[in-house]
């Protein structure tokens, strides 16, 4: 994957925060969107840019550019073996949102 700028993960420095979002089930919300197809997962289809000359993935055009069958399931795979997910709870998350993307924006 290309070189990630921004801060580093506070317990392992080798990691970069590259989404930072709100989920009432980040179980589902992961499952039923970030891991199926890149059509639903604005996260997948920036994922798939980002490494798509390097895995050589493949597109197609129906309402948006998604990735073909084979590739989709390559791009799972590749999520699997290279992104990790961190969270925390907070009881009114939408009040720090905001905050904790500019803190890290700011960091770059």
């Amino acid at each position: 994957m290309p070189e990630l700028i921004g801060p580093a993960h506070p317990t392992q420095s080798d990691l970069r925060p590259l989404y930072i979002g709100l989920a009432t089930k980040l179980r589902s919300r992961l499952g039923s969107n970030h891991l199926r197809r890149s059509g639903r997962s604005t996260l997948r289809r920036t994922l798939a840019g980002l490494v798509l000359d390097e895995q050589g993935y493949r597109a197609c055009w129906t309402d948006r550019i998604v990735l073909i069958d084979p590739d989709e399931t390559r791009l799972t795979e590749w999520l699997g073996a290279n992104l990790r997910v961190s969270w925390c709870e907070h009881p009114t998350p939408s009040d720090l949102e905001g905050d904790i993307i500019r803190a890290h924006c700011a960091r770059r």
